[in-house]
């Protein structure tokens, strides 16, 4: 497996509760990632505080899926797999229960290596 596991200081976006009066270049985009191979997905540690959200770049129609994991009630349903047409994106907030693996990381599963997330993380104190 290629899973596209994300660098947890390069690939996900910290959000801060004060914002620069003059932010420089770049330091409030959003990090864009495509797996490396689309049936492989991409991983990353989820805390329960992550903003993700999912954009189709292909010219056509391409999915995602939230990769489950049993819970402490032996409940095992992934969330998808979810459509996008070209061009649209997609929000959401995961919680983590029977979405956090044993290594501490969620997955999401694409059609389509077009298909790219940005994972942001809301610091723990607002």
């Amino acid at each position: 497996m290629a899973v596209k596991n994300l660098n947890e200081t390069t690939e996900i976006r910290e959000l801060r509760k004060v914002m620069a009066l003059a932010p420089t270049a770049d330091s409030l985009d959003d990090i864009w990632n495509a797996a490396t191979v689309a049936a492989d997905g991409v991983a990353f540690m989820i805390q329960g505080r992550e903003i993700v959200k999912i954009k189709n770049t292909t010219v056509g129609a391409a999915t995602w899926t939230l990769k489950s994991v049993i819970d402490d009630l032996n409940r095992l349903g992934d969330v998808g797999p979810y459509s996008l047409a070209a061009g649209e994106s997609c929000t959401i907030l995961i919680n983590p229960v029977g979405f956090k693996d044993a290594n501490g990381r969620a997955l999401i599963v694409v059609s389509d290596v077009g298909v790219q997330i940005s994972v942001s993380r809301v610091p723990s104190q607002l």
